[in-house]
């Protein structure tokens, strides 16, 4: 089942916010997160957006359990997601086995 046909056009939407310079220290440490509050996990990914003047990447996110938001009214802003960062070893050795798997298909691929 395509999960993105089953909410299609219902605009059932809320507004996530993160800030871009601890999800870039995300990015460049490698680290994993998972959010363990706050989102739904059948949640749906709309899209993003970039607020400049808060200072802030909004991810729009779909879900039949969020009200109905009107084509041209703000989609409401959530409560904070709780985000759980992953140090253990096994994480390292999951990007290690990660890495190995794409330079792999990358080499067999060209």
């Amino acid at each position: 089942m395509d999960i993105g046909a089953k909410y299609k056009n219902s605009r059932r939407l809320k507004r996530f916010t993160f800030d871009p310079a601890a999800m870039t220290e995300l990015l460049v440490a490698g680290t994993f997160v998972e959010c363990i509050d706050g989102v739904p996990k059948d949640g749906v990914f709309r899209g993003f957006t970039v607020d400049v003047e808060r200072n802030v990447i909004n991810i729009f996110v779909e879900h039949p359990s969020y009200e109905f938001v009107p084509e041209g009214r703000q989609v409401p802003e959530a409560p904070p997601a709780v985000l759980q960062k992953f140090d253990d070893p096994s994480i390292q050795v999951l990007k290690r086995f990660m890495k190995h798997f794409e330079e792999y298909n990358g080499q067999k691929t060209t």
